[in-house]
Protein backbone atom coordinates (compact mmCIF):
# COMPACT_ATOMS: atom_id res chain seq x y z
CA UNK A 1 0.00 0.00 0.00
CA UNK A 2 1.46 3.65 -1.10
CA UNK A 3 1.83 6.20 2.06
CA UNK A 4 -0.25 8.98 -1.09
CA UNK A 5 -3.30 9.62 0.12
CA UNK A 6 -4.72 9.93 -3.59
CA UNK A 7 -3.28 5.79 -4.16
CA UNK A 8 -6.13 4.67 -1.53
CA UNK A 9 -9.77 4.79 -2.21
CA UNK A 10 -11.82 5.17 1.08
CA UNK A 11 -15.70 5.19 1.39
CA UNK A 12 -17.29 7.79 3.48
CA UNK A 13 -16.74 7.21 7.11
CA UNK A 14 -14.16 4.91 6.53
CA UNK A 15 -10.35 5.10 7.01
CA UNK A 16 -6.95 3.36 6.43
CA UNK A 17 -3.42 3.51 8.11
CA UNK A 18 -0.31 3.57 5.34
CA UNK A 19 1.70 0.42 5.36
CA UNK A 20 4.29 1.68 7.40
CA UNK A 21 2.08 3.17 9.71
CA UNK A 22 3.35 6.79 8.94
CA UNK A 23 -0.40 7.97 8.10
CA UNK A 24 -4.02 7.64 9.12
CA UNK A 25 -6.24 8.42 5.86
CA UNK A 26 -9.81 9.27 6.16
CA UNK A 27 -12.45 11.12 4.56
CA UNK A 28 -13.14 14.20 7.45
CA UNK A 29 -16.10 12.98 10.09
CA UNK A 30 -17.92 15.94 9.38
CA UNK A 31 -19.48 15.23 6.41
CA UNK A 32 -17.82 17.68 4.25
CA UNK A 33 -15.95 14.67 1.99
CA UNK A 34 -12.33 16.39 2.29
CA UNK A 35 -9.49 14.12 2.96
CA UNK A 36 -7.53 14.09 5.71
CA UNK A 37 -4.00 12.29 5.63
CA UNK A 38 -2.90 12.30 9.25
CA UNK A 39 0.87 11.87 10.32
CA UNK A 40 1.65 9.76 13.61
CA UNK A 41 4.27 8.63 15.46
CA UNK A 42 4.56 5.48 17.99
CA UNK A 43 2.17 5.56 21.20
CA UNK A 44 5.54 5.74 22.96
CA UNK A 45 7.78 8.02 20.67
CA UNK A 46 8.15 11.90 22.07
CA UNK A 47 7.17 14.37 19.82
CA UNK A 48 9.42 16.35 16.57
CA UNK A 49 9.51 19.30 14.98
CA UNK A 50 6.99 18.06 12.47
CA UNK A 51 3.03 17.87 13.86
CA UNK A 52 2.10 13.97 14.20
CA UNK A 53 -0.24 12.17 16.35
CA UNK A 54 0.22 9.31 18.99
CA UNK A 55 -1.01 6.17 17.11
CA UNK A 56 -1.38 3.19 19.33
CA UNK A 57 -0.56 0.61 16.73
CA UNK A 58 -4.07 -0.40 16.19
CA UNK A 59 -4.73 -0.83 12.45
CA UNK A 60 -8.36 -2.40 12.65
CA UNK A 61 -9.35 0.06 15.67
CA UNK A 62 -7.10 3.10 16.19
CA UNK A 63 -6.42 5.83 18.93
CA UNK A 64 -4.87 8.79 18.10
CA UNK A 65 -3.73 11.64 20.64
CA UNK A 66 -4.25 14.42 20.85
CA UNK A 67 -7.66 15.32 19.44
CA UNK A 68 -7.71 16.48 15.44
CA UNK A 69 -8.54 19.57 14.98
CA UNK A 70 -9.25 20.84 11.17
CA UNK A 71 -7.99 24.21 10.13
CA UNK A 72 -10.10 23.95 6.86
CA UNK A 73 -13.92 25.46 6.75
CA UNK A 74 -15.73 22.72 8.11
CA UNK A 75 -13.77 23.25 11.16
CA UNK A 76 -14.22 19.53 12.78
CA UNK A 77 -12.72 18.80 15.81
CA UNK A 78 -12.47 15.63 17.66
CA UNK A 79 -10.77 12.59 18.94
CA UNK A 80 -10.10 8.85 17.26
CA UNK A 81 -10.51 6.82 19.85
CA UNK A 82 -10.57 2.68 19.56
CA UNK A 83 -11.68 2.96 15.61
CA UNK A 84 -14.47 5.50 16.43
CA UNK A 85 -14.51 9.16 16.03
CA UNK A 86 -15.93 11.33 18.99
CA UNK A 87 -16.55 14.99 19.07
CA UNK A 88 -14.84 16.90 21.59
CA UNK A 89 -18.17 18.86 22.17
CA UNK A 90 -17.08 22.65 21.64
CA UNK A 91 -19.37 23.05 18.67
CA UNK A 92 -17.26 21.78 16.37
CA UNK A 93 -19.48 21.22 12.90
CA UNK A 94 -20.39 17.03 12.80
CA UNK A 95 -22.19 14.30 10.71
CA UNK A 96 -24.91 12.92 12.44
CA UNK A 97 -23.91 9.87 10.93
CA UNK A 98 -20.29 10.08 11.64
CA UNK A 99 -20.59 8.44 15.83
CA UNK A 100 -22.84 5.84 15.57
CA UNK A 101 -19.85 3.30 15.10
CA UNK A 102 -20.07 2.40 11.78
CA UNK A 103 -16.63 3.80 10.94
CA UNK A 104 -14.44 0.90 9.94
CA UNK A 105 -11.08 0.46 8.62
CA UNK A 106 -10.16 -0.05 5.08
CA UNK A 107 -8.64 -3.65 4.32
Amino acid sequence: MSDDPRDIELLPGHFNVSSHGHYLFANCPCGCTRRMAIPLRAWDEPPTAQTSWQWDGNRQCPTLNPSIRRMTPCGFHGYLKTGKWISAGDGAPVASNCFEGQLTATQ
